[in-house]
């Protein structure tokens, strides 16, 4: 496994939002420069990934997460 682009801003964060469970999509995606999103299902390909446990920031922390997916595109 080798992890590129660790050294600037995820292109994509993604958690779990359990308030929104009832919803049907309970994963919150937000993309530098897009509106976040909510969904059931992300297929990625061709990215890099970095779990990291307390690194919620913003709406991510004040729903609760504590770890988020960071995204690096290739």
């Amino acid at each position: 496994m080798t992890l590129v682009h660790m050294n600037r801003p995820a292109d994509v964060r993604i958690h779990y939002c359990k308030s929104q469970k009832s919803s049907g999509k309970p994963i919150m995606v937000k993309e530098i420069g897009r509106d976040e999103y909510q969904t059931d299902d992300i297929v990625l390909h061709n990215v890099s990934l970095r779990v990291k446990y307390n690194n919620a920031i913003g709406k991510e922390k004040s729903r609760g997460a504590t770890s988020i997916l960071e995204v690096w595109k290739h």
